[in-house]
């Protein structure tokens, strides 16, 4: 995979819509659409301004030619390395790109600039847009079945920018401004044994008088976009075909273990996921390049597919892989997840099905969530991931940052060196790259939100700040430690009340909308439904993207199934470190939900890093810190984890950020483990609720 340096934010594509066309009498809807697809940041083949010049069809076209044949070749090489075969292993090369033009094909170059051999089949596919990924797939395999022991090259060569057309000024034409990207990828499909996606069986599909949906205009300035208003409702018409493409293999479309879909856009996904019945977590990898890179047509699926790669799945998997586009035409395939010592598994019908493998690259394939035991003491993911796609939809690193110390004494008040406050949010975003950072309007009170919105306002394209509301303080020392007592705080969660609060932290945020709300506590004395409920309204105003449940200190399983049955929860932040695994079957039960999981206390009450915290003595003979330590450990235990330790030290912070490149075998592990679970440490009591609602 291999993406262009320039880049262009969400923040940058609207202050260009709004630049390039201020009178345009639909501009308030083309900035919500465009602001609505959660695309963060694109890649483009040009710097902005010049991607905005035409110099007409002629010069884009030698530019298309010029940057792919300069391209190409490193991510093809990348592709053979990883499948572990050269140039002249490769039987057929599938080309795919509707973005420029050649005759002949660009794979006539590849054969002969990148010493393939010249009896190698070329199978160009030009005109098939997005659902030309599943169908280079697919082309592939045809040609692999019909050709036992070949092997395929499938590169896929899109720069929708040299598309950009400045008259055009339609909503469809604007959105596509806003939401295309440019990228290569390649993939080889084996005709033997490796590891990857055995492909099982393939079909094509095109939905009946739909052939001007998604089409080009092709005029003297080159292609010109077109997009119908109607595009966004087809997965309606497609999801019938994917569920007969399941059930002719003997599969149930709606309980595969992994989904390889192309984002068109978040529309596409969420109905598709409706539609086949899959939780919207299912489509995470394609959500995360939707958000990460754009829609980069016919690449998406490869991408997402890469992503699948990295984080892992048992042999034996099954899934599904499916492009959509102009036609519109869907073209998917089955396939199952299989290492090069894996022996073949029957396929429908007892029938010995084909061994086309889309290879990765070498490594030790991650165990299958679905599988780990609830109160295993192990590990789980030899290999995690770095990133989480947030509720399907914000990709968010999974070491962030808790801003609840950049207060004052006892968490209450200003912090006390504000300049070093906003030094420290400054650095973790723009210098050490963390994008996920967790506030509440309880932390100061008020004061934390407005000191990330000093530091960092306006935010980057691609930060996301959870904050949490429905908690009552009654002072600088209700959440201090102390001995023979709880924390005196109060959970509040009338309506009237979060409303309020979801306003003042929009406000302080400087926010039109907040990314993750989390209800900080759930009030006993208040329906569930009338807490989540006013959330759910605000949410539908746009005011909220995505909304958590806090726990103090757990939310429990009766309580996530309530609120799951009111409103969608992408996150549940509970109590959970190495020592204290109270909180396992939560963290099992929500990775398998595809929902966040976020420790509070990850290192315990400083119990587990202080100067003689087991962390620490564990972590000497290792060369890291007790920190490092504890945070890597969470990192491996599950790939929904998402980490957002604090601290006002700089220091502290860039070291922080450095456990997720603690490696230690599964021995040493178990060794901490070990020595960690004998370890007491400080939890705070549950509160416990008076006749007026209130917590003692």
């Amino acid at each position: 995979m291999w993406v262009p340096e320039n880049t262009i934010s969400m923040d940058e594509t609207l202050s260009m819509c709004r630049r390039l066309h201020p009178r345009h009498e639909k501009l308030p809807l083309v900035l919500r659409m465009i602001e609505n697809t959660g695309v963060a940041r694109r890649h483009l083949i040009q710097p902005l301004e010049q991607t905005l010049r035409h110099h007409g069809f002629e010069a884009r076209n030698e530019l298309y030619v010029r940057e792919a044949q300069a391209r190409i070749p490193a991510v093809v090489r990348q592709a053979l390395a990883s499948a572990g075969v050269s140039e002249r292993d490769i039987d057929a090369i599938v080309f795919v790109s509707c973005t420029g033009f050649t005759m002949p094909p660009l794979t006539a170059w590849m054969i002969n600039e990148l010493g393939f051999q010249h009896d190698t089949r070329q199978i160009p596919i030009a005109q098939l847009g997005c659902a030309a990924g599943g169908a280079a797939i697919n082309r592939a395999h045809d040609f692999c079945v019909a050709h036992p022991d070949a092997n395929a090259l499938i590169v896929t060569c899109e720069f929708c920018s040299l598309c950009y057309q400045p008259t055009d000024t339609d909503v469809g034409a604007l959105l596509s401004d806003g939401l295309f990207g440019d990228a290569i990828a390649a993939a080889v499909v084996l005709g033997g044994p490796g590891d990857g996606m055995r492909l099982e069986r393939n079909a094509a599909h095109l939905v009946p008088g739909t052939e001007d949906w998604i089409a080009y205009d092709v005029r003297a300035t080159g292609f010109h976009f077109r997009l119908d208003k109607r595009v966004p409702g087809t997965m309606s018409m497609l999801a019938p075909a994917l569920h007969a493409l399941a059930d002719a293999h003997g599969w149930d479309s709606s309980n595969l273990d992994f989904y390889i879909i192309h984002a068109g856009g978040p529309r596409i996904l969420d109905d598709l996921s409706h539609y086949l019945g899959v939780p919207r977590g299912a489509f995470r990898h394609s959500r995360a390049t939707l958000t990460e890179y754009g829609n980069i047509a016919s690449a998406v699926v490869l991408d997402a597919l890469r992503r699948q790669f990295d984080e892992g799945l048992p042999a034996g998997a099954r899934g599904m892989l499916a492009g959509f586009g102009p036609g519109i035409t869907a073209e998917a395939s089955l396939g199952i997840w299989t290492t090069a010592d894996t022996d073949g598994v029957s396929g429908a019908n007892g029938r010995a099905t084909d061994h086309f493998p889309i290879p990765a690259p070498r490594r030790q394939c991650t165990s299958h969530p679905r599988e780990k035991p609830r109160n295993a003491m192990t590990t789980s993911v030899a290999n995690p991931p770095k990133t989480f796609a947030l509720g399907g939809d914000r990709v968010v690193n999974r070491l962030g940052y808790g801003a609840m110390h950049l207060t004052g004494p006892g968490f209450w008040g200003p912090p006390q060196d504000p300049q070093q406050a906003i030094r420290l949010l400054r650095r973790a975003v723009h210098e050490f790259g963390v994008n996920f950072i967790d506030t509440a309007d309880s932390y100061g009170p008020g004061y934390n939100e407005q000191i990330i919105r000093e530091a960092l306002h306006p935010y980057p394209g691609d930060l996301v700040i959870a904050t949490k509301g429905g908690m009552l303080r009654s002072g600088p020392d209700d959440w201090v430690r102390a001995e023979g007592r709880s924390p005196y705080i109060v959970a509040l969660g009338r309506p009237d009340y979060l409303r309020q609060q979801v306003e003042l932290s929009l406000h302080r945020l400087g926010l039109d909308r907040i990314d993750l709300y989390q209800l900080h506590r759930i009030d006993p004395s208040v329906p569930l439904e009338d807490q989540l409920g006013v959330l759910a309204e605000l949410q539908q105003q746009g005011k909220i993207r995505h909304i958590g449940l806090s726990g103090q200190p757990e939310v429990t399983f009766e309580q996530l199934d309530e609120a799951r049955r009111i409103v969608d929860i992408v996150a549940v932040e509970n109590l959970y470190n190495i020592a204290d695994r109270t909180g396992e079957p939560m963290l099992r039960h929500t990775e398998e939900q595809g929902i966040a999981f976020i420790p509070w206390f990850p290192l315990g009450h400083g119990d587990l890093v202080g100067p003689t915290g087991v962390l620490t003595r564990a972590a000497a003979k290792y060369g890291v810190t007790g920190a490092q330590l504890g945070l890597a450990w969470l990192l491996r235990r599950s790939p929904n984890v998402l980490l957002i330790p604090g601290t006002t030290s700089i220091r502290h912070l860039a070291e922080n950020l450095e456990a997720a490149d603690v490696q230690l075998d599964e021995s040493q592990w178990a060794n901490v483990e070990e020595l960690c679970s004998r370890a007491t440490v400080w939890r705070p009591e549950a509160a416990v609720p008076t006749q007026q609602g209130a917590a003692r």
